[in-house]
Parts: C-alpha cells; structure tokens; sequence
C-alpha cells in the first residue's frame, strides 16, 4: 500500500513543497502529529522491550510470540501512518478533484 501511496503523494504536491510529509500534514491540519508520536513512541517501546525478551535464547531460537511482537511493534507505527497519508490524500483529492 506504500507504493501507490507515495505515487499518489507526489501527483498532489504543489510545486516549490517542502516535502510530502509536509504536504500530507498540512492537509490534516496537524491533528494526527501528536498521536503519530505517541504511536511511534509506544511502537519502539515494545520493539525494544520484545528485543530484550530475546536476549536468554540461543539466536534463531526464539518463541515465535517473541518474533512476532517484534515485527508486530513496528508494523503499528507504519499502518497508522499509512491511514493518516490516506486520509490525507482523500481529503485532498476530494478537494482539488485530482485523480
């Protein structure tokens, strides 16, 4: 979903941009910035904390619950920035009927 994100991004930035975090943020008005950083802050959290819940197993070796809350972590801080470049861009094409 990433991909055809970005392209999409780049069809709605105006010329002269700062960038389309910029650009996708100043659609939203700012109001996703504060819960994207405690997502991110959260998602880190308990990436290191299942990282450190590995540290007793041989490498590779590992419960796959520990694996899959590693990934898991991350995986939330990218979604949630997916749906607010998706609002975003919904919100933006709606606007300037740009397709």
């Amino acid at each position: 979903m990433a991909i055809p994100l970005v392209n999409m991004c780049n069809k709605t930035m105006p010329n002269g941009s700062n960038g389309n975090l910029v650009h996708i943020f100043s659609a939203t008005n700012g109001k996703y910035l504060f819960v994207l950083a405690l997502i991110t802050i959260y998602g880190f959290i308990n990436f290191f904390y299942f990282i450190h819940k590995t540290k007793p197993f041989p490498r590779g070796e590992a419960p796959t619950d520990i694996v899959s809350g590693i990934f898991s972590s991350l995986q939330m801080v990218f979604v949630f920035l997916e749906y607010i470049i998706a609002s975003a861009l919904l919100k933006i094409t709606y606007k300037h009927k740009v397709i």
